[in-house]
């Protein structure tokens, strides 16, 4: 996970993954896949926030730039709009996060669990000297 300009880059063993795809992978982490699941809900309910309160803010703007009399009071509540969506989809991203960290720590876990180190004295051209295999 990256963080860019616009929001956050999945990339994995260096393919970059869209969100369906980010999802799809952590599906095999029960607890990353419930973070995933409530990101996706929140993300979801924050686009929905967000272009309301763009419409209604937009709208009267709008008006006011035609010459006309604009309804401020609509451009108020839509910018309140906007101001519940934005810590909600601050919180989705924090949920992505969280979901991406679980689930790369418990593929830490497997791998050393799965690990039998092997200890080795070899001898070559060179001399000799002590060799770990895992």
């Amino acid at each position: 996970m990256k963080k860019t300009f616009v929001g956050y880059k999945y990339s994995q063993n260096g393919n970059t993954l869209s969100f369906s795809e980010l999802s799809d992978t952590l599906m095999s982490n029960n607890v990353s896949f419930e973070l995933i699941k409530k990101a996706k809900t929140k993300a979801i309910f924050s686009t929905v926030l967000s272009v309301i309160g763009g419409g209604l803010t937009g709208y009267p703007i709008g008006t006011a730039l035609r010459g006309d009399d604009p309804n401020w009071t609509l451009a108020g509540i839509g910018v309140g709009f906007f101001a519940i969506g934005v810590p909600i989809a601050i919180s989705a991203d924090k949920n992505v996060k969280h979901a991406v960290e679980n689930y790369n720590s418990s593929l830490d876990q497997t791998a050393f669990k799965n690990m039998k180190p092997e200890l080795k004295i070899v001898a070559n051209s060179r001399g000799v000297g002590l060799q770990l295999n895992y």
